[in-house]
């Protein structure tokens, strides 16, 4: 009868990834007291991680009738809301959170809410998520800043009242709707880690497999159609150069048709380019930060990676730290964090290598490898990649070449792309380069496997495996320096479960989803 017990057991199970046993010791928490509001918040949340919106109103319903004040409650009624497209009833929600507390992130997502109501009818193709928002917004989101602080920004007006709602929705409405559930309900769970701390969410799942459709669609329609348009308003720039900036489509344009789904699958999540936030951010290294350890907590879904990246540190320490050698030395048999740091003796990183393929033996700056003192629980160790101008404009150019000997290499009609080991590597080459960029603040693991889903269906191949259990695609390119490397662990289980599929009779995504609401309408009915 102890329901607190039951809430904290399935609060643990929601940590790491068990949605069913979640779900079923939250129901006997609730089954105990039917007005336990945390029981109901906790399911809420785990249900909203399983991609279940609808599941997750109910429960936040219940919650903030019981304790209307309960602000985190409330707020992430807003965020479902948010993403079911209800968004009147969400920028309410966000209004109250923010008034009660001004420094709230809610402030930032009544925001994101009104651009989205105000885009909702327009088509996709007419403007880009990242450009069409602030950049220092964008920043100052990502980083929780206190809204005060955005001195230049202008807020959004309130709502539009002549602007509906997305209308509820739980099954397609016509065949070409049906054609595309199905096929994301097909491709979409190929993205899952089988990790501890990974829950099944079917919302990230229904955007992924929309996803691979259009830009395989996309790509094929480039490789072999020679149809190199790109919708301007819909590009991001790169590298400093202007939004909407010409040129055919190019990797960037690829990126951005994922990035758009991770985006708006997901509006709780900054989803963004790093190099289009601030400039003064960008050249001071913004970027992402992912802890595989911090004080006493070993982080569920990163922790496995820390053995491995350890012994990397160990290696590079050798040759990158201005320590005496016999620090090095007493270094190798480092046991732990706090050894390592008893040590060294300081906060320190290390930069992992990236070896280009553009410039065959130029070593580029991975992930930094970071050790630091978090007192009083202990130490963080993490990676953490700065999106810096030069270090970007490195990538740039992998990218730009790898990107232009894969179309060659597709262009070459002496062997079926399908059948050619060298595309398929290269497909693999741009996953690698990839990861080791992390150019996004946040989404770049996911995005960057539904491009090798895509491009492998460009060329009339499923991807028919699933990532193995206990292994990380993204992490397995960000602690590999070398790109033959990671091919070579990769390849084992992909290649051998290639399989040939046409898509030649499926409806194409840019037409049948032209809007934002036909877009979460599509994710809605998943």
């Amino acid at each position: 009868n102890f329901k607190e017990g039951w809430v904290n057991l399935g609060q643990a199970y929601k940590d790491l990834g068990i949605a069913d046993k979640c779900e079923q010791v939250l129901q006997q928490a609730i089954s105990l007291d039917p007005s336990y509001v945390h029981a109901y918040q906790v399911r809420g949340l785990a249900r909203f991680g399983c991609g279940d919106h609808r599941g997750a109103l109910d429960d936040l319903n219940a919650a903030v009738q019981l304790e209307p004040n309960q602000l985190e409650v409330r707020y992430m009624r807003a965020v479902v809301k948010h993403g079911l497209g209800l968004l009147k009833d969400a920028v309410k929600d966000y209004q109250v959170v923010s008034t009660a507390k001004p420094e709230h992130v809610a402030w930032y997502q009544r925001e994101i809410a009104l651009f989205c109501q105000r885009h909702l009818d327009k088509p996709l193709n007419a403007f880009n998520l990242d450009v069409g928002l602030d950049e220092d917004f964008k920043e100052a989101w990502c980083k929780r800043n206190h809204p005060a602080l955005l001195g230049r920004y202008k807020p959004l007006p309130g709502v539009k009242a002549d602007v509906a709602d997305v209308a509820p929705s739980t099954a397609p409405a016509n065949d070409v709707q049906a054609a595309l559930l199905n096929f994301a309900r097909r491709f979409g769970p190929k993205m899952q880690n089988d990790c501890a701390g990974y829950l099944p969410n079917k919302r990230q799942h229904a955007a992924c497999g929309y996803a691979v459709l259009e830009l395989a669609q996309r790509l094929k329609a480039l490789w072999f159609a020679n149809d190199t348009t790109v919708a301007v308003k819909a590009r991001s720039r790169g590298g400093g150069k202007k939004p909407h900036c010409d040129g055919p489509f190019g990797w960037r344009d690829a990126y951005d048709i994922l990035i758009r789904w991770r985006q708006f699958s997901e509006l709780n999540d900054p989803v963004w380019w790093v190099d289009l936030l601030s400039r003064q951010q960008f050249e001071e290294g913004f970027g992402s930060h992912t802890p595989m350890c911090t004080g006493q907590c070993h982080v569920v879904r990163y922790y496995p990676m820390f053995p491995r990246a350890f012994s990397i540190m160990k290696e590079l320490i050798k040759e990158q730290t201005p320590v005496p050698d016999s620090k090095k030395d007493e270094a190798q048999g480092a046991r732990d964090c706090a050894h390592m740091y008893e040590i060294m003796g300081r906060d320190f990183f290390v930069v992992t290598p990236c070896y280009s393929t553009a410039v065959p033996g130029k070593k580029m700056e991975g992930t930094r490898l970071t050790l630091q003192s978090s007192p009083p629980e202990g130490y963080e160790f993490s990676i953490r990649t700065p999106g810096m101008p030069a270090r970007w404009a490195d990538f740039d150019q992998e990218f730009s070449f790898v990107w232009q000997q894969l179309c060659d290499a597709i262009a070459d009609r002496s062997t079926r792309p399908a059948s050619n080991r060298r595309v398929h590597d290269l497909i693999l080459t741009m996953a690698f380069y990839w990861y080791n960029m992390m150019p996004l603040s946040r989404g770049t693991a996911a995005v960057g496997y539904m491009g090798i889903l895509a491009m492998f269906l460009a060329i009339g191949l499923e991807v028919t495996a699933p990532i193995p259990k206990d292994f990380q695609v993204d992490w397995e390119g960000i602690l590999t320096p070398r790109v033959e490397d990671f091919i070579a662990t990769v390849s084992k289980w992909l290649y051998p479960s290639l399989k040939p599929l046409s898509i030649e009779t499926l409806p194409l995504v840019s037409h049948a989803v032209p809007t934002l609401r036909a877009l979460i309408t599509m994710l809605n009915i998943y």
